[in-house]
């Protein structure tokens, strides 16, 4: 895998505090994560950089020349956006966002024509994962924006709730309609662990025992399953759109649990041209969802 500027700058950090958890500090990223960051490092390069022993952290042989050049390419990245910039020339970026699998089958392709609508040359990137697993991405700077399940979000992380969700306990056809009763293998996607708390929950609340029989890769596999008669599953409308329109499947929703997403992104970040405009777009793409549900099934934030 080609290293980057942001490699190339952690690595310098490291260097120089010849500490991860000093390093960690001033980037305000999590320490295990810049410490992965550091061996995938040395795992694309093929070299040792650092001697790691309890008295701390020194450079190696090829660690030592790597630093001698770093400081040049790092100002090489620096002078060529100058460049760039400085030419008037319209110049190309990318934006990473993240969001539960289920949201983006409700979202991504409104969000996409948000985005490529007012914007020439965005590169975008889109990452699927649970709740903690798009927060750390966040605090690492992989992602610049996520849609996330409701929590206590981290200091330096911002948020704005962004919509509320039904959740649906959902089984396929010939199944019988009260939950409780239906006697078929319950599934879960393996991508979203944050939402196993979530489902026992609700499968509390609808009567059923809180265990899970079959982790699934993705919603669409669960999906395939059900519509087979052979599973049943809990998920959000935004996963479950498709269906609920063609009422092909028993569907009940769960009572008093709404799933709320929130828009988060990183709090030193706030100002940024770039994640004003992402909310925007979220937002956007949000009340489009909703002018299209006729059931009630997502509340957006009053005014």
């Amino acid at each position: 895998m080609p290293i980057d500027d942001r490699q190339l700058r952690y690595f310098v950090d490291v260097a120089t505090f010849r500490s991860i958890n000093k390093a960690a500090e001033h980037r305000n990223i999590a320490q295990p994560a810049l410490s992965r960051r550091m061996r995938q490092l040395e795992h694309d390069l093929g070299v040792k950089l650092f001697n790691r022993s309890n008295a701390g952290i020194s450079l190696t042989e090829a660690g030592g020349r790597l630093l001698e050049h770093a400081a040049k390419l790092i100002g090489d990245f620096d002078r060529i956006g100058a460049v760039l910039r400085s030419s008037g020339e319209p110049t190309s970026g990318t934006l990473s966002l993240g969001m539960p699998p289920g949201v983006s089958l409700m979202l991504l392709d409104r969000i996409t024509r948000g985005i490529y609508g007012g914007s020439q040359g965005v590169l975008l990137q889109v990452r699927e994962g649970g709740t903690q697993d798009l927060l750390d991405r966040l605090l690492e700077r992989e992602i610049d924006i996520a849609i996330v399940t409701e929590r206590d979000f981290a200091a330096p992380l911002d948020s704005a709730f962004c919509y509320a969700e039904t959740l649906f306990f959902v089984a396929g056809p010939g199944a019988p309609e009260a939950p409780a009763e239906v006697a078929l293998p319950f599934a879960l996607p393996d991508l979203d662990q944050d939402f196993l708390e979530t489902a026992y929950d609700a499968l509390t609340r609808l009567g059923r025992p809180t265990e899970v029989d079959m982790f699934m890769a993705t919603i669409s596999s669960i999906k395939l399953l059900v519509a087979r008669g052979l599973a049943c599953t809990i998920g959000p409308y935004s996963a479950l759109i498709g269906e609920l329109d063609r009422a092909e499947w028993n569907f009940t929703a769960v009572p008093e649990m709404p799933l709320k997403r929130y828009v988060v992104w990183r709090r030193n970040e706030s100002d940024s041209p770039v994640i004003a405009r992402s909310i925007r777009v979220i937002q956007d793409a949000v009340a489009d969802a909703a002018q299209q549900d006729t059931h009630g099934f997502l509340t957006l934030p009053s005014d």
